[in-house]
């Protein structure tokens, strides 16, 4: 009889487990998890402050006694690994409730500890008990219990931007906190995005009235920490705060053992999620794997832990199966704006010295006439047609266009693909020709050097550089949205009419409110003569977000 261990009954863990119980009806299955809580919706937790998720108990998945009767696995909780030996095939076990130490053995052990939340070392954090993070269901108890002991806060800050953070504080303005203010030391938040599409994202959160301080870094909290202090010495008022400044593996117990530790911090694996120990594995936050073209990352996401915990089960059963690489997709909803991607930014992808292109097309998610709003749509992409990565902005079901990206990017399909996939159309859900279809189409022409196209990060530098801007859209469009200073507008309509009031030897940049419009007027320019024309990727509506949102 095989006996399996798993440190750690979260996605993975818990997963791990029930997919080595389907395979071995048999096999002895014990999992060790510290926090109080097995298999709970960890992605659910911001959604409790706001009543979005109604009680606690429905974060909370499965029990220990649940997984015992229904996959007759047992489950300790607030029992916590605290070292193991590699050459008897034991590992130490804390009770947290009553202290006692114990050993157990494994044929088997799968490391599926996730990564604790980051608590800087600074003045005035130890004494304050105001201070939160938000990883297990142990950590809404503990607000909980503060709110039963002060009330409800008035001032909520969050100490870090990323998807975590920006979800407690769009919860706790839901709930009816006043103030609520995120922190961060970058200078944007939505780091798999760049700053185009990141600035809705700022968009959403100041709308509803959220604070942004960005750039800004804690220094130290002070009065018991109903003050937070910046570097830069500012005070912001607090009456619960939460850090949620990153993760970090704890991986000593492992590295002391001779399990190799990755460049990003994760224990190593391979394409089984084996380490190079025999007989140990590691799967989800706390396990270093591989991108699509083999570099090593760590990902704290749901999803591969879980596609994890299946290739671990097959592995260790002899079941032919692999992990193939993660892709990085992610999504956040912030209010009613969703931001999407997958793959490399373009950050990225300048730090790595690869050279790409870029498309940004927009198109509404279905029929205008039946409510159909825009997703604005960027693709980043080699001269060869190879997609490198994707980001999507825009109302709910924005997410799925990435989605589909991540089918296209694992079968390593090109944008000349994107062009030939033919989506359920229905007018109430989709339209006919979809904005991936749209962005594969906006790639191929680029290529093909059919246009030109500038972005709105260039437009500063070319009205400097002498270049005009054509506005093709109606008048009533300006009145209602602004213009960029400077414009001529003569809207598309009228413009082969009206072409004599242009100077074929100036240099236009056209747009209109998302790029669509524009892009004819930038061809019916090119067939008149005019030489140096580029279309404004992505729009009016996409420069003006830009401009407004994407610094402070």
């Amino acid at each position: 009889m095989k006996k399996i261990v798993i440190i750690g009954g979260g996605a993975g863990g818990a997963g791990a487990a029930a997919k080595c119980r389907r395979l071995d009806e048999t096999a002895q299955i014990t999992v060790y998890e510290k926090s109080g809580f097995v298999s709970y919706s960890n992605c659910g937790l911001p959604y409790y402050f706001s009543h979005k998720i109604k009680n606690f108990d429905s974060l909370i998945l499965n029990t220990p006694e649940a997984l015992k009767a229904n996959y007759n696995f047992d489950v300790f909780v607030k029992h916590e690994v605290f070292d193991l030996d590699v050459k008897t095939k034991t590992i130490k076990v804390r009770n947290l409730l009553t202290g006692t130490e114990f050993s157990d053995n494994y044929d088997v052990l799968i490391i599926a500890a996730g990564a604790p939340a980051l608590r800087p070392n600074i003045p005035g954090l130890a004494e304050s008990n105001n201070v939160f993070s938000l990883k297990t269901p142990d950590d809404i108890l503990a607000v909980d219990e503060y709110f039963k002991n002060h009330g409800e806060p008035e001032n909520v800050v969050i100490v870090g931007g990323g998807f975590i953070g920006v979800e407690i504080a769009e919860n706790f303005k839901i709930r009816g906190v006043k103030n609520v203010t995120i922190i961060d030391a970058q200078d944007q938040l939505f780091l798999t995005v760049d700053k185009d599409i990141a600035a809705w994202g700022h968009k959403a959160l100041l709308e509803k009235g959220i604070t942004l301080k960005l750039q800004k870094s804690l220094a130290s909290f002070a009065d018991n920490g109903k003050t937070i202090i910046l570097a830069d010495g500012e005070k912001i008022k607090t009456d619960l705060t939460f850090l949620t400044i990153g993760v970090r593996p704890e991986v000593e117990i492992y590295r002391q053992n001779g399990i190799a530790i990755g460049q990003t911090g994760g224990i190593k694996t391979d394409k089984h999620q084996a380490t190079n120990i025999a007989d140990i594995y590691a799967i989800g936050d706390i396990a270093e794997t591989f991108d699509l073209d083999g570099n090593p990352v760590r990902i704290a996401l749901a999803t591969p832990a879980s596609r994890q915990a299946v290739v671990v089960a097959n592995h260790i059963y002899q079941i032919k199966d692999e992990y193939k690489g993660s892709q990085g997709t992610n999504a956040i909803s912030i209010f009613s704006t969703t931001i999407a991607a997958i793959g490399k930014t373009e950050k990225q992808l300048q730090e790595e010295g690869i050279n790409y292109h870029k498309v940004v097309v927009a198109k509404q998610n279905k029929l205008g006439l039946l409510g159909g709003e825009f997703i604005w749509f960027k693709l980043l992409f080699t001269k060869e047609g190879s997609i490198l990565g994707a980001q999507a902005v825009g109302p709910e079901s924005t997410e799925k266009r990435i989605t589909y990206l991540a089918i296209v990017m694992y079968a390593k399909q090109t944008i000349f693909d994107l062009v030939e996939y033919q989506v359920a159309y229905n007018p109430v859900v989709d339209n006919s020709f979809d904005v991936i279809n749209m962005a594969g189409r906006a790639a191929r022409l680029i290529l093909s050097q059919t246009y030109q196209i500038a972005y709105v990060e260039d437009v500063e530098t070319l009205q400097a550089q002498g270049w005009k801007i054509l506005d093709v859209r109606k008048p009533t469009e300006l009145t209602a949205m602004g213009q960029i200073p400077g414009s001529i507008n003569i809207p598309w309509d009228q413009l082969r009419h009206r072409i004599s009031e242009l100077n074929p030897a100036q240099k236009y940049l056209v747009h209109c409110r998302s790029g669509a419009r524009s892009y004819n007027a930038t061809l019916i320019l090119q067939a008149h003569g005019f030489k140096n024309v580029k279309n404004l990727a992505g729009g009016y509506e996409y420069w003006m977000v830009y401009q407004q949102y994407h610094k402070f």
